[in-house]
C-alpha cells in the first residue's frame, strides 16, 4: 500500500513580526505567521519551511499545490495522513 498524502488549508500572512502557527477558528485550517515578506515566493518558501520543521519531516515533502500567490493556500504533506499530521502539529488525540 502506498503511504497517504494529507492537505491542508493554510492561511498565510506574510512579514509579520514572528513565524508561528496557529489553528484556525474552524479547527481544519492553520494560520502561519512568517516575517518573509510576499515578493518573489519568499514567503512561500518560509511557510513550507516553518510547517517542515513543525511536523518533522524535509521541505521536499511539504508543497504549495494551490494558491502561490493568495494567502489562502493547500498545502501537501506527501506521506503522512491527516489523522498523523494533526498529531504532529499539536492538536490530535
Amino acid at each position: 500500500m502506498e503511504p497517504s498524502n494529507a492537505d491542508i488549508t493554510v492561511i498565510a500572512h506574510p512579514g509579520s513580526r514572528k513565524d508561528s502557527i496557529a489553528i484556525g477558528d474552524d479547527g481544519k485550517s492553520l494560520i502561519v505567521h512568517v516575517t518573509a515578506p510576499p515578493e518573489k515566493g519568499k514567503a512561500n518558501k518560509a511557510i513550507v519551511k516553518l510547517l517542515a520543521k513543525r511536523i518533522g519531516v524535509g521541505t521536499s515533502s511539504v508543497t504549495i499545490v494551490r494558491g502561490a500567490t493568495s494567502s489562502t493556500k493547500i498545502i501537501r504533506v506527501e506521506g503522512m495522513d491527516g489523522a498523523r499530521l494533526w498529531r504532529e502539529l499539536g492538536t490530535g488525540p
